[in-house]
């Protein structure tokens, strides 16, 4: 299979780069953010965050053309069950804590 045009590093390195490392030894196959959480970081924050969203679908927005890209989430309690989400009303959900310190992340 040859390489995207663009891309600098071989299609291997980056199946085992900083993004494989980030979803560790889990087997998720997707990453699922809430709209709620992204709209109350930074504006800045949220610049950069669409900037790489905008650099993905450019990347491979041939998927979303297909109609690759129309998914269904549901929130999961401990024993599997479906439980109500807390985060689906980006509109009116609730104003959420920030965390105050850098040690208080991934604990």
């Amino acid at each position: 299979m040859s390489e995207p045009v663009g891309f600098a590093e071989p299609c291997h390195v980056r199946r085992n780069g900083p993004v494989h490392g980030w979803f560790e030894l889990s087997y998720s196959s997707y990453l699922v953010l809430p709209r709620l959480m992204l709209s109350q970081m930074p504006t800045e924050w949220q610049d950069r965050f669409v900037a790489c969203l905008e650099e993905l679908r450019d990347t491979f927005g041939h998927y979303h053309e297909r109609g690759m890209d129309n998914y269904t989430v549901t929130l999961r309690g401990e024993r599997g069950r479906i439980i109500a989400d807390p985060l689906s009303d980006y509109r009116r959900g609730p104003e959420l804590s920030h965390r105050t310190k850098a040690s208080e992340a991934r604990t």
